[in-house]
């Protein structure tokens, strides 16, 4: 019998420490989910807005250009609608629940896992792709703009855009690498805690 009270001891021991460390991993997926989500948030709120302020410049310009030829529209419908999948994407990378509103940890987990996936592909590549398109949409609209212009315009004009768009990925990449980092830590946080249940 003494061997095995002491056995049924060491059991008990060993079912405390385990519900505290899952306990640990919960308290520090959900803060850190949650410091994200309000850098997120703010985030998402700058885009919009900035992105409202071109949308309203797009109609102004569709406006006062009536009769222009199909690179110029396409150009600026197809920006307009690349700009706005690119935010519903941002919008859907927040976890607008909190733990306590889904049916199981297990939904919650999987849910918050898949919207970090999101956030670090679009970090990594969808930035990327994101640019590429929007150089593509505006070197049609510049086909339509520029087309009266003469050749030495016209290649500055595309030297300048070129420039921009390079120059703006190349001091993004920084933030982009943290913005990866941070959702690889929470991916981390958040797979210890599935992992400890």
């Amino acid at each position: 019998m003494d061997l095995f009270d002491t056995l049924k001891n060491n059991w008990q021991s060993q079912e405390a420490p385990e519900k505290l460390e899952v306990h640990e991993l919960q308290e520090k997926a959900e803060q850190e989910s949650k410091r994200q989500q309000r850098k997120l948030v703010f985030n998402n709120l700058w885009l919009s807005v900035c992105f409202a302020g071109v949308f309203v410049v797009f109609g102004w310009i569709w406006q006062t250009h009536p009769g222009r030829s199909m690179f110029f529209y396409g150009g600026m419908l197809a920006a307009a609608l690349l700009m706005l999948s690119v935010l519903a994407i941002q919008w859907f990378t927040i976890q607008y629940k909190s733990f306590h509103a889904y049916k199981s940890t297990q939904h919650y987990l999987k849910s918050s896992i898949r919207k970090v996936k999101v956030r670090i592909f679009m970090a990594r590549y969808g930035m990327l792709y994101y640019a590429v398109l929007l150089f593509i949409c505006i070197v049609f609209y510049y086909t339509d703009v520029l087309q009266e212009a003469s050749f030495q315009f016209q290649f500055w004009a595309y030297f300048i855009l070129t420039a921009y768009f390079l120059l703006v990925y190349f001091f993004t990449r920084k933030k982009r690498k943290r913005k990866v980092k941070d959702a690889e830590d929470l991916m981390e946080h958040l797979k210890e805690w599935q992992e400890g249940l």
